[in-house]
């Protein structure tokens, strides 16, 4: 299963440890209908990834990270190496959702990572 976030540092020592794998930040809302599609496909690839960190933002929650990554619409998808952000999707399309997630990874793979 996918982690939720209980605070900001928690993040930051996952961000640390996490180093050259791709972290995704799942910025969620429990009232949001696009958020639920998404929430069993993130479960179901947290653990067959080693080299994905998959972290559950609850933007109610933990409002200062929601704001700190500027989220504006439910879910965003917030992807992260090396604690860079190298890019964002929003949306609950699974399809484009797993390519980005391979393009991701795949960028990674070139690069010899």
């Amino acid at each position: 299963m996918a982690k939720l976030l209980t605070s900001a540092e928690e993040l930051t020592r996952i961000l640390d440890e996490a180093g050259e794998k791709l972290v995704i930040l799942d910025f969620f809302a429990t009232w949001c209908a696009p958020c639920k599609i998404m929430a069993p496909v993130l479960d179901e690839m947290a653990p067959d990834d080693a080299a994905l960190v998959i972290l559950k933002v609850d933007i109610n929650q933990l409002e200062e990270l929601a704001e700190e990554y500027g989220i504006s619409a439910m879910p965003t998808f917030v992807f992260l190496r090396n604690k860079k952000i190298l890019g964002t999707y929003v949306g609950a399309n699974v399809t484009k959702f797993k390519e980005t997630i391979e393009l991701y990874k795949a960028g990674a793979m070139a690069k010899g990572k």
